[in-house]
Protein backbone atom coordinates (compact mmCIF):
# COMPACT_ATOMS: atom_id res chain seq x y z
CA UNK A 1 0.00 0.00 0.00
CA UNK A 2 1.41 3.38 -0.98
CA UNK A 3 1.90 6.11 1.56
CA UNK A 4 0.14 9.41 1.07
CA UNK A 5 1.60 12.70 2.30
CA UNK A 6 -0.78 14.89 4.24
CA UNK A 7 -0.85 17.77 6.67
CA UNK A 8 -3.15 17.52 9.65
CA UNK A 9 -4.13 19.96 12.36
CA UNK A 10 -4.94 18.46 15.74
CA UNK A 11 -5.06 19.74 19.28
CA UNK A 12 -1.82 20.11 21.21
CA UNK A 13 -2.71 17.44 23.78
CA UNK A 14 -2.93 14.87 20.95
CA UNK A 15 0.52 15.87 19.70
CA UNK A 16 1.76 15.32 23.26
CA UNK A 17 0.32 11.79 23.21
CA UNK A 18 1.97 11.12 19.86
CA UNK A 19 5.31 12.45 21.13
CA UNK A 20 5.07 10.30 24.26
CA UNK A 21 4.31 7.27 22.10
CA UNK A 22 7.25 8.10 19.84
CA UNK A 23 9.61 8.34 22.82
CA UNK A 24 8.31 5.16 24.42
CA UNK A 25 8.75 3.10 21.25
CA UNK A 26 11.71 4.95 19.71
CA UNK A 27 9.93 5.58 16.41
CA UNK A 28 9.20 8.57 14.18
CA UNK A 29 5.95 10.54 14.16
CA UNK A 30 4.38 8.89 11.12
CA UNK A 31 5.09 5.41 12.43
CA UNK A 32 3.74 6.39 15.86
CA UNK A 33 0.46 7.60 14.35
CA UNK A 34 0.16 4.44 12.23
CA UNK A 35 0.82 2.18 15.22
CA UNK A 36 -1.65 4.11 17.39
CA UNK A 37 -4.34 3.71 14.74
CA UNK A 38 -3.53 0.00 14.40
CA UNK A 39 -3.88 -0.42 18.18
CA UNK A 40 -7.25 1.34 18.01
CA UNK A 41 -8.41 -0.91 15.18
CA UNK A 42 -7.28 -4.01 17.09
CA UNK A 43 -9.14 -2.89 20.22
CA UNK A 44 -12.31 -2.14 18.28
CA UNK A 45 -12.15 -5.51 16.53
CA UNK A 46 -11.67 -7.34 19.82
CA UNK A 47 -14.64 -5.51 21.32
CA UNK A 48 -16.82 -6.31 18.32
CA UNK A 49 -15.95 -10.02 18.43
CA UNK A 50 -16.82 -10.42 22.13
CA UNK A 51 -20.24 -11.76 23.09
CA UNK A 52 -22.56 -8.80 23.49
CA UNK A 53 -24.48 -9.82 26.59
CA UNK A 54 -24.80 -6.50 28.37
CA UNK A 55 -27.24 -7.66 31.04
CA UNK A 56 -25.71 -8.69 34.34
CA UNK A 57 -27.10 -11.76 36.00
CA UNK A 58 -29.76 -11.02 38.60
CA UNK A 59 -27.96 -13.20 41.11
CA UNK A 60 -25.17 -10.62 41.29
CA UNK A 61 -27.56 -7.72 41.69
CA UNK A 62 -29.97 -9.16 44.21
CA UNK A 63 -29.43 -11.18 47.33
CA UNK A 64 -31.28 -14.43 47.24
CA UNK A 65 -33.87 -14.62 49.97
CA UNK A 66 -34.22 -18.02 51.58
CA UNK A 67 -37.61 -19.55 50.87
CA UNK A 68 -39.69 -20.32 53.89
CA UNK A 69 -42.73 -22.48 54.15
CA UNK A 70 -46.09 -21.24 55.42
CA UNK A 71 -45.54 -23.08 58.72
CA UNK A 72 -42.23 -21.32 59.25
CA UNK A 73 -43.84 -17.96 58.46
CA UNK A 74 -46.61 -18.61 60.99
CA UNK A 75 -44.10 -19.71 63.60
CA UNK A 76 -42.02 -16.56 63.09
CA UNK A 77 -45.08 -14.32 63.17
CA UNK A 78 -46.23 -15.92 66.43
CA UNK A 79 -42.76 -15.64 67.95
CA UNK A 80 -42.56 -11.94 67.09
CA UNK A 81 -46.03 -11.35 68.48
CA UNK A 82 -45.06 -13.15 71.72
CA UNK A 83 -41.97 -10.97 72.13
CA UNK A 84 -43.99 -7.79 71.71
CA UNK A 85 -46.65 -9.03 74.14
CA UNK A 86 -43.92 -9.66 76.76
CA UNK A 87 -42.58 -6.13 76.27
CA UNK A 88 -45.93 -4.53 77.07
Amino acid sequence: MAKKASTINIEENFWKEIEDYMGHHGINRNTAIEWMLLERRTLLNSINTQPTKMETPKILNEQKQPKTTEKEDDFLDNAIDDVFEELK
